[in-house]
């Protein structure tokens, strides 16, 4: 897929968090969407079926536009318009899903959902931001 140079104008801007004043707004811009599309060629979207993708980052936040939003609007995924935050809701949402899923997370809600006991339906796989994550929690994500 081709990513069509773009004048030098953000798409649109999206406020960072963590910030006692007004955030800086960052814009959707080239460098944006060649990530999402880097980030799905990686996972292999470019090959197979589409894929059904769901997040529980909220779009305001640059992971989960560019995860949960972009990411299978480029590549002709399927994505679900809940955002869910318990662990019931993910796994209602995900099983509402058809195969194959892809779960964009971040570490707190894999740590609750794991903690919780309940499993997934069948996901193709997890990606998780940026925050640390555990590699026995990944482990037990995964099982």
């Amino acid at each position: 897929m081709q990513v069509a140079a773009m004048a030098p104008h953000p798409l649109l801007r999206c406020a960072r968090v963590g910030h006692q004043v007004a955030p800086p707004a960052r814009g959707v811009d080239d460098e944006r969407i060649a990530g999402a599309e880097a980030l799905g060629r990686a996972l292999g979207l470019d090959a197979g079926p589409r894929r059904a993708i769901a997040g529980t980052i909220p779009p305001q936040h640059m992971f989960g536009l560019e995860t949960a939003v972009m990411l299978p609007l480029q590549w002709g995924g399927i994505m679900h318009r809940r955002r869910p935050l318990l662990p019931a809701d993910i796994r209602a949402v995900l099983e509402s899903m058809p195969a194959p899923r892809w779960l964009m997370t971040t570490p707190l809600h894999l740590r609750t959902c794991v903690e919780e006991g309940g499993r997934f339906a069948p996901l193709e796989g997890i990606v998780s931001s940026t925050m640390p994550l555990a590699p026995a929690l990944a482990q037990q994500a995964e099982a």
